[in-house]
């Protein structure tokens, strides 16, 4: 975006507008931009999040995994568990999974639980 500016102070990353006004504070390790959405994947002490010029923080940097599913939803791993989380870090499908299938495309993902149990969450 031409009135906005990724930033970098010491290490650190943030967005700022083309008036100097801070839009996103400089708080990140790592960003890694998704222009159609406009967020940010953003890391801050190796953990995972997702920030917003717009929205500000929608998932705290809390994971250490995350995809973004096609239902507005977000596939997390916290401390090596898997599960599903909205924006503002809800979870819709508790953080208890070992592992999980998921091909891009797809109307589920199965989540597998150590005790043997199978989730699946259907993204329709």
């Amino acid at each position: 975006n031409e009135n906005q500016f990724m930033v970098e102070q010491k290490g650190k990353w943030g967005v700022f507008n083309g008036k100097g006004k801070e839009l996103i504070p400089i708080l990140y390790d790592e960003f890694d931009y998704r222009p159609k959405k406009d967020i940010f994947f953003a890391v801050r002490n190796n953990r995972w999040g997702i920030v917003s010029t717009k929205k500000g923080v929608i998932l705290d940097a809390l994971y250490n995994y995350l995809y973004a599913l096609s239902n507005g939803f977000f596939l997390v791993q916290k401390k090596g568990l898997w599960g599903v989380v909205a924006p503002g870090g809800r979870e819709i499908v508790p953080i208890e999974y070992s592992r999980y299938t998921y091909k891009r495309g797809a109307d589920e993902i199965l989540l597998y639980h150590s005790n043997g149990s199978v989730r699946k969450y259907r993204l329709l």
